[in-house]
């Protein structure tokens, strides 16, 4: 069995980044143009982004506590709480996020995103469009960031371990069959890690893996003027 496509990938245009034009959003409509924003102002700088770090491990770590106490309700509204503490940082930042192939976000049954990871913003942009029945796939080393690793445990997402190929294989197993028997959404970036020279870097076989063992259909999601950030 294997794993379908859509006609279109998921794009997340980031509005944040100065000097772009249309020529680096391939893949857009390129009737849509493109007007680059202001520089932001390095006193909002200075004052957004320490509320911006608090924020992040305050609500990650209430989230892991209702994970832990609540842990019902909180599956039940997992996608609201994951939106709210994704969008919040953006609006601190003045981000403005256009959003193409919205509808692939609420398709029906199991399935697995993909996304291209380039800068610590992917991870309130992912966040703030989380999907339904969110599962996501961390590397190992998350766990030591405050709050935000705390959350991922409590939650119940799926760990790998880069360093140690037979338990990233049983992690991407046991994936796998929840995203069968729980209907979930498997969330990885394809890459392993974050790309520190733009563009895309060579993709890991374990979601295709995932994608042809369960026949779940696999939707690419790409912020491509993040790319030249």
């Amino acid at each position: 069995m294997t794993s379908s496509l859509p006609t279109g990938p998921l794009d997340c245009v980031n509005h944040t980044q100065p000097n772009q034009t249309d020529e680096g959003a391939e893949g857009l409509d390129p009737s849509e143009s493109f007007t680059p924003p202001r520089h932001g102002g390095a006193v909002r700088a200075v004052l957004v982004v320490p509320i911006i770090l608090i924020w992040a491990v305050l609500g990650a770590t209430l989230i892991a506590i209702l994970s832990l106490v609540l842990r019902g309700w909180t599956r039940r509204n997992l996608q609201a709480l994951v939106r709210v503490w994704g969008r919040f940082p953006l609006f601190l930042a003045g981000v403005r996020v256009d959003l193409h192939g919205e509808e692939h976000l609420s398709a029906s049954g199991p399935k697995i995103h993909l996304f291209n990871h380039v800068s610590t913003l992917d991870l309130f942009l992912c966040a703030a469009y989380v999907p339904p029945a969110p599962c996501v796939a961390y590397k190992k080393e998350f766990r030591r960031i405050p709050g935000i690793g705390w959350a991922l445990v409590a939650m119940g997402m799926i760990e790998i371990d880069r360093d140690d190929p037979e338990r990233a294989i049983e992690s991407l197993s046991h994936a796998g069959e929840r995203l069968e028997t729980e209907r979930l959404t498997l969330m990885m970036a394809p890459e392993g890690t974050r790309s520190r020279f733009g563009g895309l870097q060579e993709f890991k076989k374990g979601p295709f893996h995932v994608a042809i063992a369960t026949g779940a259909p696999v939707y690419p999601t790409l912020s491509p003027l993040l790319s030249r950030a």
